[in-house]
């Protein structure tokens, strides 16, 4: 197997093996996370049940940064990659507004500048928070 390989191939058995069947190929979940960091920028428009589980393409991609892959060919490739993406994304997020507390996954916690009508009533009313609404 050649060397550049090594992490993605890590990467599809891990991500299989905890059940992230959807996006346990590297590629296709960069390129989700890119799509939907995009989807985020235009204005959310589904709800918060569907954006939560959206940001599942993030918690899988969280195995780059696993201390497993350091030895890994390729790893720091896909770090520097979705951390490009994250700062996409962090730059959505309204400063200092937190949905959960407790939740350590910033992506998680954090609280989109502004959203679709849907996003924007489930957010208020499951958190009490305000957000843009996007039309």
């Amino acid at each position: 197997m050649a060397a550049e390989s090594r992490f993605p191939e890590w990467y599809r058995q891990t991500a299989a093996a905890l059940g992230w069947r959807r996006v346990d190929n590297l590629d296709v979940a960069l390129a989700a996370w890119s799509d939907f960091i995009d989807e985020c920028t235009r204005g959310y428009t589904f709800g918060l049940e569907e954006y939560t589980n959206d940001l599942s393409v993030r918690d899988a991609l969280q195995l780059a940064f696993a201390e497993e892959a350091d030895r890994l060919a390729g790893a720091e490739d896909v770090r520097r990659r979705v951390r490009e993406l994250d700062g996409r994304f962090r730059a959505l997020l309204q400063p200092g507004v937190v949905a959960e507390p407790g939740e350590s996954r910033w992506w998680r916690a954090g609280v989109l500048r502004r959203g679709g009508p849907t996003l924007a009533s489930d957010l208020e009313e499951e958190y009490g928070i305000a957000m843009e609404r996007q039309q």
